[in-house]
């Protein structure tokens, strides 16, 4: 109950950002990610939650599309921590070709291949797909049974830049 009071709480602050500002900074959104990871470690200490990377410089991005973005990579590291019993998950950041890439990575069970993304309990995956169609961005997610899984973002970095 306290983990899903602070879960609305988080969900409040996004929507709050996203009403009081135009555009969003690639370093705001950053921000955002690490501050959820960091709430995650608090309830998760037996697995290690972390963020690295680089960010693109003079880039915005409109705060409907950057809360998307923040969501996606929420519901990637919840995902993990709660079904995936992996021990090590990381969110990496990296600029190639005009692409702003996240990844989110996980060492635990992966997803199986015939699982039922809308599994009891939430339409996790199939949100995070239909966010990314909304904010037009490509998403993939890769797992191997038993090895983990990985949910990559791609954040055309045309889309506006300062």
């Amino acid at each position: 109950l306290r983990f899903a009071s602070k879960e609305i709480i988080t969900s409040l602050r996004e929507t709050i950002w996203v009403m009081k500002h135009n555009d969003a900074t690639a370093s705001e959104i950053w921000f955002r990610i690490i501050n959820f990871r960091k709430q995650l470690s608090l309830f998760y200490k037996d697995i290690k939650i972390s963020t690295d990377g680089e960010l693109p410089e003079n880039f915005e991005f409109k705060t409907e599309e950057a809360l998307h973005v923040v969501l996606i990579v929420q519901e990637s590291l919840n995902n993990a921590v709660r079904h995936s019993n992996a021990k090590n998950i990381t969110a990496e950041s990296s600029v190639q070709n005009n692409v702003w890439t996240i990844k989110i990575k996980d060492d635990g069970k992966g997803i199986k291949k015939n699982q039922n993304q809308d599994s009891p309990g939430g339409f996790g995956l199939n949100n995070m797909q239909e966010r990314a169609s909304i904010a037009k961005l490509n998403l993939t997610i890769e797992s191997d049974e038993g090895r983990g899984t990985c949910v990559t973002l791609l954040i055309p970095l045309n889309k506006k830049t300062v």
